[in-house]
């Protein structure tokens, strides 16, 4: 995981779903998050962070670049570039200056969510991209394979990773929609499916023991199930 910036969202819009009494009061810091892999020579990105937008909510962008040079990654290195969904902090890096930020790799998104969102950020930062539209499940390249999580958007997709590992883009935000599926966020698209899709993927995680993660928590971990939910094990987080 690498990071494009950070944002501060209320708390009342992270757990709206949440009973008033249990709602934490506190708002929540999260990074704007983007996964990078590397192997059997392909370098791949998964979102691309707010970019030079500010966040509705709070939080600023633009340093996906600087994350990925850190990794010794430059914009040209990358050959895939898979979009969970469309809202701003996974759409908002893909272009600047009205020209692709990564400009030899294929940009692989969900044709549901390309209907959905029409305004002037896809505008800015979809249109001038040669997009491969696609209905979930769908394998971009070998080992890689996304699969619908619908819910937050109509067609925001979760990613398998060589059957060890389940990226879950925005399924989950916080740790506590972990812990307590049924805490829907105000920004969700249709938060009744948002739970059955969340309750499915960490299902599945908790008994496959896959490795999850997530685009705005700050380390992976693992799942298991507990009455009512699960329980997350996040990894150490590094240094």
């Amino acid at each position: 995981m690498i990071s494009d910036g950070e944002g501060v969202l209320p708390a009342e819009m992270v757990f709206a779903g949440a009973p008033e009494a249990e709602r934490p009061g506190d708002p929540v810091a999260m990074p704007f998050g983007c996964l990078l892999l590397r192997g059997g020579g392909l370098t791949a990105l998964v979102d691309a962070g707010l970019g030079a937008y500010e966040h509705p909510l709070g939080g600023s962008g633009g340093g996906l670049i600087a994350a990925l040079a850190a990794e010794g990654v430059a914009p040209g290195d990358v050959g895939l570039v898979l979009i969970t969904h469309a809202h701003i902090d996974h759409i908002g890096g893909l272009c600047a200056g009205g020209r692709p930020q990564f400009g030899a790799a294929r940009h692989v998104m969900s044709r549901i969510d390309r209907e959905w969102r029409d305004d002037h950020v896809a505008a800015e930062q979809l249109e001038p991209l040669d997009l491969e539209l696609v209905d979930a499940p769908f394998e971009p390249a070998p080992g890689l394979r996304l699969i619908p999580a619908p819910g937050h958007t109509p067609g925001h997709m979760a990613l398998e990773i060589g059957g060890e590992a389940l990226f879950l883009a925005d399924a989950v935000v916080d740790p506590r929609h972990v812990e307590h599926p049924e805490w829907t966020m105000a920004f969700d698209d249709d938060p009744v499916v948002t739970v059955a899709t969340r309750r499915a993927l960490l299902g599945e995680a908790a008994t496959t023991g896959r490795v999850i993660a997530a685009s705005h928590l700050r380390t992976a971990g693992t799942v298991e199930r507990v009455a009512g939910g699960f329980r997350l094990y996040p990894f150490p987080a590094k240094a």
